[in-house]
């Protein structure tokens, strides 16, 4: 909620705004707050920082230079359950896309949305996804794996354009070295060449060509 939403309803006013009032209001905010011609604040600035608000199920996009909340994206509007605990947001090459894992073992989501409309565009489904990294060139979307549930050590790849995992014969995961448990850090180099995946518990990371 915004900061006007807490304060009027904590606040012991004489004459409190109804809750259906409240309701209102807080729609027109996570709407974008629109003026009287629809416009919504912002909604041109390119310096937006997307955040994940992982107790509530909630990414929260704020305008960095006035350093305002400009958008509430509530992920249960797209039908994710409340439980989703939205952990890591990556973007596309050309910033057309986002993509958000859901780290939840029973909701096991990496949403994509379309960064200017925030419309779903597709999700994929695979355990515990945690961090993203997209590939530089390719629409591949390497997902480290915080823990499994089969005790597979291994990261997962998709292809960003059908959501589905990539082509690698091992339905997209890519098996881990004994070294390294929990895989949790994952970056790319800007070739492309190189992933590179770091344990959660453990000093040790690999290199994946």
């Amino acid at each position: 909620n915004s900061l006007l939403i807490e304060l009027t309803a904590k606040q012991n006013y004489a004459n409190p705004l109804r809750a259906d009032k409240l309701g209102l209001l807080r729609r027109w905010i996570d709407a974008g707050a629109k003026n009287d011609a629809g416009e919504v604040p912002y909604a041109n600035s390119t310096d937006l920082l997307f955040v994940c608000s992982q107790g509530e199920a909630i990414v929260n996009v704020i305008e960095t230079n006035a350093k305002l909340v400009v958008r509430n994206i509530h992920l249960t509007d797209y039908g994710i359950p409340a439980l989703a605990k939205p952990h890591h947001i990556e973007f596309s090459p050309d910033g057309q896309y986002w993509y958000v894992s859901c780290i939840d073992n029973s909701v096991n989501k990496i949403l994509k949305f379309t960064t200017g409309t925030y419309e779903l565009m597709g999700e994929a489904t695979t355990d515990i996804p945690a961090l993203l990294a997209h590939h530089p060139t390719e629409n591949i979307l390497y997902v480290s794996r915080f823990m499994q549930d089969n005790n597979l050590n291994s990261i997962y790849a998709l292809n960003t354009e059908t959501m589905q995992p990539i082509d690698n014969g091992n339905d997209g995961d890519i098996l881990l070295p004994g070294v390294l448990s929990v895989p949790h850090a994952m970056t790319i180099d800007h070739t492309g060449n190189y992933a590179y995946t770091a344990s959660f518990t453990e000093d040790a990371f690999v290199v994946i060509n």
